[in-house]
C-alpha cells in the first residue's frame, strides 16, 4: 500500500444534483491584511492539516474538543460551546418528532465508513454511479460526520416541514458536509458558486433559541454581508419562502443597501433583528454612525456570513477590515456569546487565504469545485495549443515524454470508444503501458483496469489510463500524479471539474512542512485544439495564470483573437444593455449580448444630433427612460415640432371606430407580431414578446407578454384583448425610443441600480418633459447630456432639475466619467462615423428681463447690497429676499450648458469667485483674453469672470423674479469737495450699512427717478443716513430758500400771503392754522444746479379742495440752516397708496395726524 495513500483520508462523495461553478478570473484587493498585487498563484501552501493528521486530533464523540470563544478561566460564563453541543445532541429527533434509532458517529467512525465505501481495494471496486458522480474536498481539523438524510439532522420542525414539502429527504452532497459544520458552530469557508447553502442550518440555530442573548444590546443576532443589493433582495425572498407561514417568528431585514439608510431611516435598522442582510458599504455607514453613542453594535451577533467573499475583498477591502475590527472588539467584550464566521466565495485566491488565517478560528474548508480545490493545493496547470487536429497527438507525446517513469497518469477525452482506442494504440506504439476505459466496456474489463491501477499504487509503479468523460464517474481513482486533458467539453464546466478529482488524495497539505504528500509534484496539462477548447481558451488561461504558471505572449494574443471572433458571431444580438447604461459590462465572458458596435445594426434611427424635448412614458431603469420626442432643435437652433404620435393616435381612433375596425385576434396571435389594444377610448400598438400561458388541449395562446411600441411600456394581456392591426399601421416607425442619462453609475460599486432608486426616478420623471442634448445615438437608443433637464410636470413649471445631478447629490449614484469615452471608442473600432457632438446649438431667441422697482408712493425697506459711492449704490428689497434666496438655490441644481459665445447685454449664469455659486448675471462687454465683465443683476457687483464659468440661462430663470439690484443715489447731498466722493466717504458709507457681517435694513423714500436711477432718502431707526455723511464732512447739504405758495384758485394778490416761505415756514403754517388742513400730494426735490423746482399742495376747507404750487429756488450757501431739506416734521409725511399712479414719475404723499400709521422707524428724529 502506498504510504501516502494510507496517510490521506479525504472526504469525498457523489450526488447527481449538484453543479459546481466554473473558475473565474482572479480578483485583486488592496486590504491591508489581504495581500494585493499578483494573485496568479498562491504564495504559500495552505497551512491545513491533512485528513490523517486532522483525524488524529479528534476526540471521541462523547467529549468533542471544539473551539470556544469564551475564556475558560472566566467564572461569569454560564453557557459554553461544549455544553451547548451536548445539550443539542440530546435533542436527537427526526422530522416526525421521534427519536432517531441511528446513533451519531464520531469523526473517526465517519472517516472509517467513508474510506470503506469510497476507497477501492485490490479485490474490486464499487461501480455505483450514484455514489461516485461527484467528489468534494474537505479540509480542516475535527471534521463532523457526513449526514446524507434529513432523519440524521435535528432541525426545527418548521424547517423539516419545508424540506419535506420540497422532497428534500436526501440532502445534496455539499450540504451533507456543510450543514453539520454550521450546525456545530464551526467557522466555515465554502468555495463554490451557490452562495446560500448555509441558510437552513443558520435558520435552525436561530429558531432553536439555545443561544445566550443580551436583552440590552441592540443589533442583529445574525449578520449577512452581501456583495450587491440584488443578493440582499433575493436573500429576503428565500428566507420568506423557507419560513413560509412562520416568517413572522423571526425578525429579519434584507433591504439595508444603497443610500436610503444614511440618515433618513436609521431608526428602522437600529432594532433587535434576528437576521440583518446588508451590503458592506451600507452596513458600515450605519455602524459608523452609531459608534459614538453605542446605540447599535455587534455584541449579540452570534454568526456573521460573507457572501461572495472574493468580490468583497476586491471591491471593499477597507470597509471589510473595519468590520472585522468591530467584530473582534465585540468578541472580546462579550465572550459569553458563541461566535461563528461563515464565508462563501466563488474562487480560492491569496486574499481569501489571508482572510481565513486572520479572521477565522480552526475553520473547515469545503471545495465542491475541484478546480478551486486543485488551486488551493497548489496544482500547476500547463497549457498547450495544437494548431490543427493532426498536431494533437504530437503535443500529447511531447507531454508524456517528460513524465517520470513511475507517474500515474490519467488522460481525459470528451469523445467515445474510437478516440480512446486510437490514443491507447498510439501510446502503446510509443512504449507506454496504457489502458483505456469508456462507457461501452464490459463490467469485467472495467474491473480489470481498476485492479491494475490499484496494483500500480501498491507497487509504486507507473500506469497510464485513457478515460472518456462518460465513464469517469464509475472509477474510484483519486491518487493520480498527472492529469492530461486531450480535449475539453466546451459546453460543460462540470466535466472539467470532475476530472480534477483524479488527484484528490494529494490536495491536502502537511502543516509542518508545507509539502504535498506526493512523491512527485502534481500537474495538470491542457491541450486545446479544433477538437475542443479554443472557445474557452480565455477561461483556461485564467486558471493557468492563477496556478502560478506564466502565459506565453502568443497564447494571450490568440485568446484575444478568439474573444473577438466569439463577439463577431453575435451579429443578431442586441448591444449589451449594461454596456449602454454604464460603458462597460463586468460579465462580458458570460453575457450573451453583443459588446461591439456593428455598423449595419447600430446606425441611428431618426435624429442623431442637436437637442430634444422628450415626454417620458416609461422609466425601466434609474438612468434609462423611454419617451416620445415632441420637439427637435437642430444645431442651427431651428425648432421642429413632432406630431407623428398624435396623428397616429387620431388615425387609429378613426379606423377602429369604423365599421370594420374591431376584429379580435382571438387565440391566433404570434410572437413578434404587431396588434392593437384599446386603452381608455384610445388605441395603441403592441408587440407580442412571449406567450405566457397556453390552452392545455390545443396549445393555443391564452395570455401573452407585450410591449407598447409607442410608449415603451411592458404588460401582460389576455389574447382576447388584442385586435387585428391593418398593414398600413405596421409601416409607421415606432414612436418610443430609449434614452439614457449618461455619466452616472450605481453607488457603492454595485452592479446595477437599486430598485428603490428606480422608483424614485420614476416618480420624478414619468410624464414630464425632458430637455437634453444628444451626445450619442445608436440604433433606437439616444444618450442625453449634460444631464437631463426637467421642464414641465403635471402642468407645473419645474425648476430645471438635472436628473444626473439629482442622482449624485442625493447619493443615489456616482459620477461615471468613462461612460461616453468607452462608447465613442467602440464606435471608432466599429467604423461608425459620429457627428461633431461638441458643436453647440445656437438658440435664436430673445431674452426678456425686468428690473424690480422702489415704490414712490410708499417707503420701501431695503438692504444696501453693493456700494460704489453715495452717488452710485445698489439696494435690494427685503420683501423679496426670501424669493431671491430660493431662486438662487434652484440655480445651483440647474443644467449647466457652457456658453460658447458672449456678447454685450447677454443674460447668463455666472460663478462668483468668492463662493463658487451660480448667480444671474449680464455681460457688459465682449470677451477679452478668455474673460468677460459681467454685472450680477441681483446684487450689483461687476466682476471679470472666465468664459468657462459662464453658462446658458433659461427664460424661466429670468421671468420667475425681477432683477433685484436697484441703482440709487443719496438725495439732498453732494460731495464735500463738490466734485467726487472720496474713497474714505465710500468706505464710511459702507460701514454705515453693515453691522459686522450683516446688512442693515433701511427705509428708502423716493424723491426722484431719472433713467432707472432713484434719488432716495435713507432712514434707519432715528437717523437719516445722509446726515451722518454730512456730520463727518464727507458730504454737504443742499439748501432751499424763497419758498412761495400760490393758490390756483386765488388771484395774485392772495399769493402774497405766502411769499418768501421756506420749508420751515411752510410746516409752521400748516401747524399754526389747523382749521385750514393742507395735504401735500405732489412734490419734487430740488436738484443741484437747477434754479427752481416746484411741488404741488392742496388745501382742504370743508368740502372744497383747492390746489397750490410751491415755488422754490436753490441757495447753496450755508446761511440758513433751518431750511434744510430734512425737517423734524418731515417724519409726519405719510404715503397715500394709489394703484393707478404706481408708474407715475411723481408720487403722492399726505400729511396726517394719525400716529398709528407712522412706521416705528420714522416716528421721532432727534437732531
Amino acid at each position: 500500500m502506498d504510504p501516502y495513500l494510507s496517510a490521506t483520508k479525504n472526504f469525498y462523495d457523489s450526488n447527481t444534483d449538484y453543479s459546481p461553478s466554473s473558475p473565474q478570473s482572479a480578483h485583486k484587493g488592496h486590504l491591508q491584511k489581504f495581500e494585493s498585487g499578483n494573485e496568479q498563484g498562491i504564495k504559500s501552501s495552505p497551512p491545513c492539516l491533512s485528513s490523517g493528521q486532522a483525524d488524529s486530533c479528534v476526540t471521541p464523540a462523547s467529549s468533542p474538543t471544539l473551539r470556544s470563544n469564551a475564556n475558560p478561566s472566566s467564572k461569569s460564563i454560564p453557557f459554553g460551546r461544549k455544553q451547548f453541543l451536548e445539550s443539542r445532541k440530546s435533542k436527537n429527533f427526526n422530522e416526525q418528532g421521534l427519536k432517531s434509532k441511528r446513533p451519531s458517529l464520531s469523526s473517526e467512525q465517519a472517516d472509517d465508513q467513508i474510506r470503506t465505501a469510497s476507497c477501492p481495494t485490490s479485490e474490486g471496486v464499487n461501480l455505483s454511479k450514484k455514489q461516485n458522480t461527484f467528489r468534494i474536498l474537505v479540509e480542516g481539523k475535527g471534521k463532523p460526520p457526513r449526514r446524507n438524510h434529513l432523519s440524521e439532522y435535528h432541525f426545527d420542525d418548521r424547517l423539516m416541514r419545508f424540506l419535506s414539502f420540497n422532497k428534500r429527504e436526501v440532502v445534496l452532497m455539499s450540504e451533507a458536509y456543510i450543514w453539520p459544520a454550521i450546525q456545530e458552530l464551526r467557522d466555515t469557508l465554502i468555495v463554490q458558486k451557490v452562495q446560500t447553502v448555509y441558510m437552513i442550518p443558520l435558520l435552525n440555530n436561530l429558531l432553536s433559541n439555545d443561544f445566550p442573548d443580551d436583552p440590552l444590546v441592540i443589533g442583529p443576532r445574525n449578520l449577512i454581508i452581501c456583495a450587491s443589493w440584488e443578493d440582499c433582495h433575493q436573500l429576503g425572498i428565500e428566507i420568506s419562502k423557507v419560513l413560509g407561514q412562520h416568517k413572522n417568528e423571526l425578525k429579519y431585514c434584507c433591504d439595508l443597501y444603497g443610500a436610503f439608510n444614511d440618515t433618513s431611516n436609521v431608526a428602522k435598522y437600529t432594532k433587535r433583528f434576528d437576521i440583518l442582510a446588508a451590503t458592506l458599504p451600507a452596513f458600515m455607514r450605519l455602524l459608523d454612525q452609531h459608534e459614538s453613542n453605542f446605540t447599535f453594535s455587534l455584541d449579540r451577533c452570534s454568526a456573521i456570513v460573507f457572501e461572495n467573499l472574493d468580490s468583497l475583498l476586491r471591491l471593499h477591502p477597507d470597509a471589510l477590515a473595519r468590520l472585522l475590527h468591530y467584530y473582534s472588539v465585540s468578541k472580546k467584550s462579550k465572550p459569553e456569546i458563541l461566535r461563528q464566521v461563515i464565508a462563501c466565495t466563488t474562487k480560492w485566491n491569496n486574499n481569501v487565504r489571508v482572510f481565513k488565517e486572520e479572521s477565522m478560528e480552526s475553520p473547515l474548508l469545503f471545495f465542491p469545485n475541484m478546480i478551486e480545490g486543485a488551486l488551493y493545493a497548489g496544482v500547476k496547470f500547463k497549457i498547450s495549443v495544437a494548431i490543427n487536429k493532426s498536431k494533437e497527438k504530437e503535443e500529447l507525446l511531447k507531454i508524456m515524454s517528460n513524465q517520470p517513469h513511475d507517474s500515474r497518469v490519467v488522460i481525459f477525452t470528451k469523445q467515445g470508444p474510437d478516440v480512446v482506442d486510437d490514443l491507447v494504440n498510439f501510446l502503446a506504439y510509443n512504449d507506454f503501458a496504457v489502458e483505456g476505459v469508456y462507457r461501452l466496456m464490459k463490467q469485467g474489463l472495467l474491473n480489470d483496469v481498476q485492479y491494475k491501477w490499484n496494483n500500480a499504487v501498491q507497487l509504486n509503479k507507473g500506469i497510464v489510463i485513457v478515460c472518456s468523460d462518460d465513464i469517469w464517474s464509475d472509477l474510484a481513482i483519486s491518487n493520480a500524479h498527472r492529469t492530461i486533458h486531450f480535449d475539453i467539453n466546451e459546453h460543460s464546466r462540470l466535466d472539467f471539474s470532475r476530472r480534477m478529482a483524479a488527484s484528490l488524495d494529494y490536495y491536502t497539505t502537511d502543516k509542518d512542512t508545507g509539502l504535498l504528500p506526493s512523491p512527485v509534484p502534481i500537474h495538470s496539462h491542457i491541450i486545446l485544439s479544433e477538437s475542443g477548447g479554443f472557445n474557452i481558451l480565455s477561461d483556461m488561461l485564467k486558471v493557468v495564470e492563477r496556478s502560478g504558471t506564466s502565459i506565453p505572449n502568443e497564447l494571450s494574443v490568440l485568446s484575444n483573437k478568439i474573444r473577438l471572433i466569439k463577439e463577431k458571431v453575435k451579429t443578431e444580438q442586441l448591444l449589451c444593455h449594461t454596456l449602454k447604461m454604464f460603458g462597460e459590462c463586468r460579465d462580458i465572458g458570460q453575457c450573451s449580448q453583443r459588446h461591439y458596435v456593428q455598423k449595419e445594426s447600430d446606425v441611428p434611427i431618426g435624429v442623431s444630433h442637436g437637442e430634444l424635448i422628450v415626454r417620458v412614458t416609461c422609466v425601466p431603469e434609474a438612468n434609462v427612460f423611454n419617451g416620445v420626442i415632441t420637439k427637435i432643435i437642430n444645431p442651427d437652433g431651428i425648432e421642429k415640432e413632432n406630431t407623428e404620435l398624435s396623428k397616429l393616435e387620431k388615425d387609429m381612433l378613426e379606423y377602429f371606430n369604423g365599421p370594420n375596425g374591431r376584429m379580435s385576434v382571438g387565440q391566433s396571435c404570434k410572437v413578434n407580431s404587431l396588434y392593437a389594444f384599446e386603452n381608455e377610448k384610445s388605441f395603441m400598438r403592441v408587440k407580442v414578446l412571449e406567450i405566457l400561458k397556453k390552452e392545455e388541449r390545443l396549445g393555443k395562446p391564452l395570455r401573452v407578454a407585450v410591449k407598447f411600441i409607442d410608449t415603451g411600456r411592458k404588460a401582460e394581456l389576455d389574447t382576447y384583448e388584442l385586435l387585428e392591426l391593418p398593414d398600413h399601421f405596421h409601416s409607421i416607425p415606432k414612436q418610443a425610443l430609449e434614452f439614457i442619462c449618461c455619466g452616472v453609475k450605481p453607488s457603492d460599486m454595485d452592479r446595477s441600480f437599486d430598485i428603490r432608486v428606480k422608483h424614485v426616478m420614476e416618480k420624478k420623471l414619468l410624464g414630464s418633459l425632458i430637455h437634453g442634448r444628444i451626445k450619442l445615438a445608436l440604433g433606437e437608443t439616444i444618450w442625453l447630456s449634460p444631464a437631463i433637464r426637467l421642464m414641465i410636470r403635471s402642468g407645473k413649471h419645474c425648476l430645471g432639475l438635472s436628473a444626473k445631478q439629482m442622482l449624485i447629490k442625493e447619493n443615489l449614484a456616482e459620477e461615471n466619467s468613462d461612460h461616453l469615452e468607452n462608447l465613442y471608442k467602440l464606435c471608432k473600432e466599429g467604423g461608425l462615423a459620429l457627428p461633431d457632438y461638441t458643436h453647440t446649438v445656437t438658440h435664436k431667441r430673445t431674452q426678456q428681463a425686468y428690473r424690480d422697482f422702489l415704490n414712490r408712493e410708499d417707503y420701501t425697506i431695503v438692504f444696501i447690497s453693493f456700494i460704489v459711492n453715495p452717488n452710485k449704490f445698489f439696494v435690494t428689497r427685503t420683501d423679496k429676499s426670501q424669493f431671491l434666496e430660493n431662486l438662487e438655490q434652484e440655480l445651483q441644481n440647474s443644467v449647466l450648458i457652457p456658453l460658447k459665445r458672449v456678447y454685450n447685454g447677454l443674460y447668463c449664469l455666472a460663478k462668483f469667485f468668492q463662493d463658487g455659486n451660480l448667480y444671474r448675471a449680464q455681460a457688459v462687454g465682449e470677451e477679452e483674453k478668455g474673460k468677460v465683465n459681467v454685472f450680477f443683476v441681483d446684487h450689483g457687483e461687476t466682476e471679470s469672470v472666465p468664459l468657462s464659468d459662464l453658462f446658458e440661462i433659461d427664460d424661466w430663470m429670468l421671468k420667475k423674479l425681477p432683477l433685484q439690484a436697484i441703482q440709487c443715489k443719496l438725495a439732498g447731498i453732494e460731495p464735500a469737495d463738490g466734485n467726487e466722493y472720496s474713497q474714505e466717504a465710500s468706505n464710511y458709507f459702507w460701514d454705515l450699512t453693515r453691522d459686522k457681517d450683516f446688512m442693515l435694513e433701511f427705509s428708502a423714500i423716493v424723491l426722484d427717478k431719472k433713467e432707472n436711477i432713484y434719488d432716495v432718502a435713507l432712514f434707519q431707526e432715528n437717523a437719516e443716513l445722509s446726515e451722518s455723511l454730512v456730520q463727518k464732512n464727507h458730504a454737504n447739504r443742499l439748501f432751499f430758500t424763497n419758498v412761495v405758495l400760490r393758490s390756483e384758485e386765488s388771484d395774485e394778490s392772495e399769493t402774497d400771503e405766502f411769499e418768501t416761505c421756506n420749508w420751515q415756514h411752510f410746516y409752521d403754517m400748516l401747524n399754526y392754522k389747523p382749521e385750514k388742513r393742507k395735504y401735500l400730494t405732489k412734490r419734487k426735490e430740488l436738484q443741484s444746479g437747477a434754479s427752481t423746482a416746484s411741488a404741488s399742495a392742496s388745501k382742504l376747507e370743508g368740502k372744497k379742495k383747492s390746489s397750490f404750487t410751491i415755488y422754490a429756488s436753490i441757495d447753496e450757501s450755508d446761511s440758513e440752516k433751518d431750511c434744510l431739506l430734512r425737517d423734524p416734521r418731515y417724519d409726519r409725511l405719510l404715503p397715500i397708496s394709489d394703484p393707478d399712479s404706481s408708474s407715475s414719475e411723481e408720487s403722492d404723499f399726505a400729511l396726517s395726524d394719525d400716529e398709528n400709521r407712522i412706521p416705528k422707524s420714522r416716528k421721532t428724529f432727534d437732531f
